[in-house]
C-alpha cells in the first residue's frame, strides 16, 4: 500500500485489512526496489516449496499404493495357506504354518473329532 498518510493507526488499519506492505510518500526508490526484491524472493521460495510438496505428495501416494498392493498380496498368500491347511492339523501345526504363536490360532481351526 502506498499512501501519504503516515499515521500509525492508518498503518495498523491497512495491515489489518490484509495489506502486504505499507509505504508512505515520498518514497525512497532504493527502499521500494529492495522491498520488491524481497517480495519476489518470498514468492519464488513459495513456488519452489509448493513444487517440492507436490512432488513429495506424488511419491507418498505411489508408495502408499505400492504398500497397499503388497499388503493385499500378503493377505492373499495367508488366505491361500489357510485354505491349504487340513482340518486335522493341530493348533501348533497351524501356528507354525502361519508363523504365528499358537495362542492366536482360533480353537475352531484345530483338530476335528474325526481326525486320528
Amino acid at each position: 500500500m502506498l499512501t501519504a498518510d503516515a499515521r500509525r493507526q492508518t498503518l495498523k488499519d491497512a495491515l489489518a485489512a490484509a495489506a502486504n506492505d505499507y509505504l508512505t510518500k515520498p518514497v525512497d526508490v532504493d527502499e521500494v526496489l529492495l522491498r520488491i526484491r524481497n517480495l519476489l524472493a518470498i514468492r519464488l521460495s513459495h513456488e519452489r516449496l509448493k513444487s517440492s510438496n507436490d512432488a513429495f505428495s506424488a511419491i507418498l501416494r505411489q508408495r502408499n499404493r505400492s504398500e497397499s498392493l503388497q499388503a493385499e498380496h500378503r493377505h492373499a498368500a495367508e488366505a491361500e495357506r489357510l485354505a491349504q491347511l487340513s482340518p486335522c492339523w493341530s493348533k501348533a501345526t497351524i501356528a507354525t504354518a502361519l508363523s504365528v504363536p499358537a495362542s492366536v490360532v482360533p480353537t475352531a481351526m484345530t483338530r476335528s473329532p474325526g481326525c486320528s
